[in-house]
């Protein structure tokens, strides 16, 4: 390549100044690189060491901890075995658990652990059971920490400082506990943490280390307080003192190592590529546990070294690039000497040219300056040339802008004489029907003058469309120019929007509307009502201020998921209003979409349930507590019953049931009347909670009887002086309505597990006790008993009957007449089973329902009675009316079996019966029991066509939720309830509230049970549908039935 160099001074400085620069900044540049990379590698080093000297002191203690982990755990694990073998065996002949535990004592303090370790016991209170020290024995240790970690986990490893009388400082301690549950043992091996060294593998650590390398000559190692080299690539095993003379001065450092646990020293070392005196750099990190001390150490000259090769390669660049610049700055140079020539050129083309280019020359000298005047020059001409363009065009335009324009436009005279109109102006006056005639109409005229300035905008109405009419009036011409619109479409839009508007402000629910990112941009009224935010104080913020903290946030996340998936969401949501109350809503979520189908806002619509929550937890109540006595009812004490055999059976514990009868309770209600057997009730009911303790349990069963559970008991003398206080208290006199009462009561007492190891045998086997104290004389408590059993022996015999029962034809239904409450007209009925053994004669369902369902024959015998209710219902129909409805009863066993839906299928089809007049009644506890399986039993059976109703309702807890999942054509009313009106004001108003509750989720309500006068009014005026009861008749044969009907 030739390079010219050109005799001229502006040549010269531009070239000099190019060069001095490049070599200034680079001088610039090299020392700041030198000092910056002695920096860097120092710190380099340094890290790099204390990263690895770090790690490898990890990786002792991670391997030591391991080690002693498995030997103390195999320690512990061995004499837990040994102590189990111990007890196994002495149950198995006999030994008391004094004579046990001492043989596992002796044990215990046979053992030792490595130099100084012991092996002892305590319990879950910190009670020392065995210890090496004698006298330490039965003390409680617990105020120490690591005792309390030992009382809460019972088993796993465990670090700890101790120090002994006379120690001046505390060592670490370690141990691993195993706990053995039958004697609330906590067995621990123990030692100081120091005596387990000799076990630890540093060959695994060298391993791991092998392939570690520091920088340079650096060294990493392990030593010991002797100075022997636990870890060294050339010395291991050997002590520092052992080596040669010129070996030990390498590590002259060892005896000014500080005391601190980590930190790092300089010292002098020599070099062993050279064998001069060089400065090293050594950190190092103490393990106190074991006695060891980890280091690293490096000689800085090696890096010294890199550094200076580094700065040398840099320095080479520098005088390359050097180079290379020389010859840029020549090149440039000439560059910059040529620009004159350049205007000139320009100029000369741009003379010969249309439109021609800009000249661009940067700086602030003669030829840059000169530039821009050209470029001045040549943008006026070419402005001036796009006006004249533009000017042309828009003349153009504005002479084809009248009859192109897309909007009627008309000139008129003020007199009325259509001038002028466009295209789309004839078009609308042939729609107006003024096609041809050269006169506007007068309404239009008017309404055109009317405009006092001439320019201005009217509306008017024409063949049933609005239209705006844009006036410019003209002197010179004396006429009007009128543009007009049709705005018919906008005005059924402003309509629409004022409508929705109206709707937004007045509603009932709450509606607030976000953006796309959730931020609130408007809310209606009802939203401030509700929640007690206004306005201006939600705007602008996210709707998470509501939140309650009552969800998780696996509810946020199914919501939002549910609004990305299918535009929407609905369900309940417990939110928080402005004074900090958490209230139930009913919340509705839609996303808004834009035209490219993008969401752009979230509407949400919500109703303050809180009302309907109130009626559920007054309905949970209710379900769980009688209404009488507010005492625990059947329900929540069998719940109860159950959770204490569960604790009982985990501690090998005893418990007690106590069922009461009150003696001759039915004639208080006979002579004196319900009212005053209640009151008798309820202050029995108090006697009975105040006798016994916070943690037995009272409930009421019905009727006169109570029952008592007694968890945790030591021995069965504790029980009968139990039950005779509860006797002395209940035979203390009483007072109602000026009558003296001394009550007396029967009680049964059941033993867990000796008199039954489940809740139901416990129960059945106190009732039997019970029922024999009243045999014996009422007014005692009986234990129950083996002659008891002999009961049993009759519902075994009943078992045997009830399997051939429908082989021998002894079963046959009756029908209890439904009838409507408002004309007094029979309905349907529901078919009731009925037994007339052969042997015993007739027996109630009540005892035999219970014996098929615990057999498993309630399966046949519901498809029997199934299958005969149909068999009738056709006579039914037949005789008394077309559309006549059977309501049978299924169990809970049928409710649940995998083919219920498939044999009443099968039934249905054979019985050829309109299933829409076939109603299957299951209980309010059926229902509620695996809701999400039972909302999918009921779907199955109505897709059949089969109605439902929810029965003995209020004696179970439902979730308003589920009720409008099940759809049930009716709800029955439970008759306990029905018993207790219209006298009991509270049972009233709870019937009241459950017929509003089913008329909400639009169910027709049944009352069962109603046998007087006063419940029959009472209920009428309840709006209660229907009834079953003596009030109109008994269950009824087939053919009483069919007679009743006709009368009817």
């Amino acid at each position: 390549m030739k390079i010219k160099f050109k005799n001229n001074r502006a040549y010269r400085k531009i070239f000099s100044a190019y060069l001095i620069l490049f070599i200034s900044m680079s001088l610039i540049i090299y020392l700041g690189i030198n000092i910056v990379l002695k920096i860097e590698l120092e710190k380099h080093i340094y890290q790099e060491m204390e990263n690895l000297t770090t790690i490898t002191a990890e990786l002792v203690n991670s391997s030591s901890k391991l080690t002693i982990v498995n030997y103390l755990e195999s320690d512990a694990h061995g004499t837990e075995r040994v102590i189990s073998n111990i007890y196994t065996e002495g149950l198995s002949r006999g030994l008391s658990e004094e004579e046990m535990k001492q043989k596992a004592s002796d044990y215990i303090l046979s053992l030792s652990t490595r130099e100084s370790g012991y092996t002892y016991v305590l319990d879950s209170q910190g009670i020392l059971q065995v210890h090496p020290f004698a006298e330490l024995v039965n003390t409680s240790i617990a105020e120490y920490d690591f005792v309390q970690t030992q009382m809460q986990e019972k088993s796993g490893y465990l670090e700890y400082e101790w120090q002994n009388p006379g120690e001046s400082q505390s060592r670490q301690k370690v141990l691993y506990m195993i706990n053995f549950a039958p004697w609330d043992w906590i067995i621990s091996a123990s030692a100081y943490k120091s005596e387990f060294k000799s076990l630890i593998q540093i060959e695994d650590v060298r391993k791991i280390l092998k392939e570690v390398e520091l920088a340079g000559n650096g060294d990493l190692f392990i030593l010991d307080e002797e100075g022997t080299f636990l870890l060294h690539p050339e010395f291991y095993g050997k002590k520092i003192q052992d080596l040669s003379p010129e070996d030990r001065a390498g590590f002259s450092f060892f005896d000014s190592i500080p005391i601190t646990l980590k930190g790092s020293i300089t010292y002098e070392a020599i070099d062993p590529d050279d064998g001069n005196r060089t400065e090293g750099i050594l950190l190092y990190h103490r393990l106190p546990e074991l006695n060891w001390i980890v280091l690293s150490s490096v000689l800085l000259d090696d890096f010294h070294r890199l550094r200076n090769h580094t700065i040398w390669f840099i320095f080479s660049i520098f005088l390359t690039v050097l180079c290379f610049f020389w010859i840029i700055s020549i090149k440039i140079s000439n560059k910059l000497s040529r620009p004159l020539d350049n205007l000139i050129n320009f100029v000369d083309h741009a003379t010969h040219t249309e439109s021609p280019s800009r000249i661009s020359i940067s700086g602030n000298d003669e030829y840059s300056q000169l530039s821009l005047h050209i470029n001045r020059f040549l943008d006026t001409i070419e402005e001036e040339k796009q006006n004249r363009f533009q000017t042309e065009e828009d003349n153009r335009l504005l002479a084809h802008f009248i009859n192109n324009n897309p909007f009627p436009v008309i000139r008129v005279a003020r007199q009325g004489t259509i001038l002028y109109k466009n295209n789309a102006a004839v078009d609308l006056l042939l729609f107006w029907d003024i096609q041809g005639k050269d006169q506007l109409p007068q309404n239009i005229m008017d309404s055109i003058t009317s405009v006092e300035s001439g320019f201005g905008v009217v509306e008017i109405k024409q063949k049933d469309d609005f239209y705006n009419i844009l006036i410019s009036y003209s002197k010179i011409q004396d006429a009007f120019f009128i543009f007009i619109n049709k705005t018919t479409d906008r005005k059924k839009e402003e309509y629409h929007l004022i409508m929705s508007e109206s709707v937004f402000f007045h509603t009932m629910e709450g509606i607030s509307i976000t953006d796309k990112h959730g931020n609130i941009v408007r809310v209606n009224p009802a939203f401030s009502k509700i929640t007690g935010y206004s306005e201006n104080e939600v705007l602008g913020k996210n709707p998470r201020i509501l939140r309650s903290e009552h969800h998780g946030q696996d509810f946020y996340n199914d919501m939002w998921a549910s609004l990305a998936s299918k535009g929407e969401w609905k369900g309940e949501i417990w939110n928080r209003k402005k004074s900090g109350e958490v209230y139930p809503e009913l919340l509705t979520i839609n996303s808004i979409k834009d035209n490219s189908g993008t969401t752009s806002h979230y509407v949400a619509v919500f109703k303050d349930i809180s009302e309907i929550k109130d009626s559920e937890e007054k309905l949970r109540l209710l379900a769980f507590h009688d209404a009488l006595t507010s005492l625990p009812n059947r329900t929540l004490f069998l719940d109860r019953l159950k959770n204490a055999i569960v604790r009982a059976e985990r501690v090998s514990g005893k418990l007690a049931i106590l069922f009461l009868d009150m003696d001759n309770f039915k004639n208080i209600n006979d002579i004196l009347g319900h009212f005053t057997g209640d009151k008798y009730l309820q202050i029995i009911a108090e006697r009975l909670s105040t006798i016994c303790r916070d943690e037995d349990s009272v409930a009421r069963l019905g009727g006169d009887e109570f029952v008592i559970l007694i968890p945790e008991i030591e021995n069965q003398h504790g029980i009968a002086q139990l039950t005779n206080r509860i006797l002395k208290e209940i035979e203390k006199p009483l007072i109602l309505n000026e009558h003296k009462f001394k009550p007396s009561a029967s009680i049964g007492v059941a033993f867990f597990p000796e008199d039954g190891k489940d809740a139901s045998t416990l129960m059945k086997n106190a009732d039997l006790a019970m029922y024999k104290s009243k045999e014996n004389g009422k007014g005692i408590s009986t234990l129950f008993n083996d002659e008891m059993n002999k009961q049993l022996k009759t519902k075994i015999r009943l078992e045997e009957l009830l399997r051939s029962s429908l082989k021998n034809n002894e079963m046959n239904l009756v029908y209890q007449p439904k009838v409507s409450i408002s004309n007094r007209a029979m309905n349907g009925a529901e078919a009731l089973l009925r037994w007339n053994s052969r042997e015993l004669g007739s027996i109630s369902p009540s005892d035999f329902i219970p014996i098929a369902e615990e057999t498993g024959f309630i399966l046949e015998l519901g498809d029997w009675v199934l299958q005969q209710a149909l068999r009738d219902l056709s006579d039914f129909q037949k005789v008394l009316s077309s559309d006549f409805e059977m309501a049978v009863n299924l169990s809970a066993s049928q409710f649940h079996d995998k083919k219920l839906v498939t044999r009443i299928e099968q039934i249905i089809q054979t019985s050829q019966i309109n299933p829409s007049t076939v109603n299957l009644e299951i209980t309010e506890n059926m229902a509620m029991e695996e809701s999400n399986k039972a909302i999918d039993i009921i779907n199955h059976l109505k897709e059949l066509g089969l109605s439902l109703s929810i029965d003995d309702f209020g004696t179970g807890y439902s979730s308003y939720n589920y009720l409008k999942q099940y759809k049930a054509k009716y709800l029955k009313i439970d008759k306990s309830f029905v018993d207790e009106i219209p006298e009991d004001k509270s049972s009233g108003l709870i019937l009241k509230n459950i017929i509003n509750l089913g008329h909400i989720l639009n169910m027709e309500v049944i009352a069962e049970g109603v046998e007087t006068e006063d419940q029959f009014h009472f209920l009428k005026s309840s709006n209660c549908d229907i009834i079953q009861g003596y009030y109109f008749s008994k269950p009824l044969s087939k053919e009483e039935l069919i007679a009743y009907g006709r009368t009817d």
